[in-house]
């Protein structure tokens, strides 16, 4: 799975006012951010090391009053077990 690849299609299914970027976490470049306009809330995607085709995410609070305050950890989506862009898409919007 490409990350860059992955974060086009999520951004393709995704309403107006979300955009997604490619950014660094564990390593460069592994890591899917995605925000929504007019909005200090983040989500992180990443792959699962340890999984192939689970995706890991969580949701920080990046306002300039906190210090990227995690808000919601344990997210995950299993590709390889049903879990689709669309998906994928559906749930970024329940929590950003």
């Amino acid at each position: 799975m490409n990350i860059h690849t992955l974060s086009s299609e999520i951004y393709s299914a995704l309403p107006e006012g979300y955009d997604t970027t490619v950014t660094n976490g564990t390593c460069l470049n592994d890591t899917i951010k995605v925000t929504k306009d007019n909005s200090h809330i983040a989500m992180y995607i990443g792959m699962d090391d340890t999984a192939t085709g689970v995706l890991n995410a969580s949701v920080y609070d990046e306002s300039s009053n906190a210090e990227d305050e995690l808000l919601e950890n344990g997210i995950y989506w299993d590709t390889e077990h049903g879990a689709t862009v669309d998906t994928i898409a559906n749930d970024i919007t329940k929590h950003i």
